[in-house]
């Protein structure tokens, strides 16, 4: 079916409601008009792990049990806890439920149990929020699920068909998160094979060399840069010491800040290797990132690692450094504030194999992150249309005709 946007000329055919407006030809009805509301009966220690039937509490994940109280079409919500007004679930079979999760169940032959729960599971969080007067909600009374208006299209199958729909763009959405795990399995995989020489490339029977980084590496720091001297719109290429935490993988092909300070600034080298130097936990400083551009403004608390390219490819290096989490977090300094220095990282060890080998090392691994962030490009749009198609079935203002 084809979403139809409704045109300016259109709008006449909406009606006023206290939700705001939606088509004329739906309808606006409360919770407790076409279900009933209850709450299920079970503790939380009534779980068996190789249980038989699902077992409902108040999380996003399904326990199991091995009895059932009900057999029905339901949908399920947290009645307290931190998942109150986030944590929804549809069933339709046997089932139980922890005395403090609520069930919608028993709908009358006009509501489709799936739309309501795409319509429940989205606007119910909005709802509990506009009837508090705290920043959180603890817990839900009944009459905040029974007196929630909800928007209903007149025709049972175009309920069905938004379901549907909402239901076709979560199963992409899920596909593609969980092809991306595979993906990032596979990565693991490869580069514990490929960066310890457990696998070999190219044929190669030449002998890895284990050597200490301060024999191959000059080392630099970078210097000023605050964020107060980021500008978009700046006259130089720049990187804060905090995107390596949070902007950058172990290469960085394309830089996305800028600044006008160029007075005091150390200017990368090309394939330069740039690290961390503090962080509050030690785990943030075993991040390495091989910048292919030069002439980069590079800020303090950066240390940058410089080699030979015919005897050390900089992404391969960054690529070990990332690999070797538990070599660096034992040259890692502080106890509230956590450094590594140059000195330190001079006695990283690291197997060098012949500068053909890290080469094709880096291409095949690589080649799986442009898979990876492919991939994520892909969900992140998915996810964007997703919530685009929430917004428009859900109001009528998009009809699926």
């Amino acid at each position: 079916m084809a979403a139809v946007k409704l045109t300016s000329a259109e709008v006449a055919g909406f009606q006023v409601t206290e939700i705001g407006m939606i088509p004329s030809d739906w309808k606006l009805q409360y919770v407790d008009d076409f279900c009933k509301v209850s709450t299920g009966g079970r503790n939380t220690q009534d779980r068996v792990a190789d249980g038989e039937y699902p077992f409902f509490v108040r999380s996003q994940t399904i326990e199991n049990i091995d009895r059932f109280s009900y057999d029905e079409e339901a949908i399920l919500t947290a009645g307290d806890g931190v998942g109150t007004g986030k944590v929804f679930h549809y069933i339709s079979g046997k089932y139980d439920a922890h005395q403090r999760v609520y069930r919608m169940f028993d709908f009358n032959n006009e509501v489709s149990g799936k739309y309501f729960f795409r319509y429940f599971s989205e606007k119910f969080y909005a709802r509990i929020m506009q009837m508090t007067a705290k920043s959180s909600v603890d817990s839900v009374r009944r009459d905040m699920i029974t007196r929630m208006p909800i928007a209903l299209p007149v025709l049972r199958s175009e309920q069905e068909a938004i379901a549907e729909a909402l239901s076709d763009a979560d199963t992409l959405i899920e596909s593609l998160a969980h092809l991306i795990a595979k993906k990032r399995a596979i990565k693991q995989g490869m580069a514990q094979a490929l960066l310890t020489g457990n696998v070999r490339l190219l044929n190669s029977k030449n002998e890895w060399k284990l050597a200490k980084l301060g024999d191959y590496a000059e080392f630099f720091k970078g210097k000023g840069l605050p964020k107060s001297d980021i500008a978009p719109s700046g006259r130089f290429s720049c990187i804060h010491y905090g995107e390596l935490f949070t902007t950058y993988g172990a290469i960085i092909k394309k830089v996305h800040s800028r600044t006008d300070r160029i007075d005091v600034a150390l200017l990368s080298k090309r394939y330069d290797v740039l690290m961390p130097t503090s962080d509050v936990t030690p785990y943030g400083l075993a991040k390495a990132s091989c910048l292919t551009q030069e002439n980069v403004v590079i800020g303090g608390d950066t240390l940058v690692i410089r080699t030979d390219q015919t005897k050390i490819n900089g992404t391969f290096l960054a690529m070990q450094i990332r690999y070797r989490e538990e070599q660096i977090l034992k040259l890692v300094t502080g106890s509230t504030v956590f450094h590594l220095y140059a000195s330190d990282m001079r006695k990283f060890e690291l197997p060098i194999p012949p500068i053909s080998e890290q080469s094709a090392i880096v291409e095949a691994l690589s080649a799986i992150d442009s898979d990876i962030d492919g991939l994520c490009s892909r969900l992140a749009k998915a996810q964007q249309i997703k919530i685009g198609m929430t917004q428009v079935l859900l109001t009528g203002t998009a009809r699926l005709v």
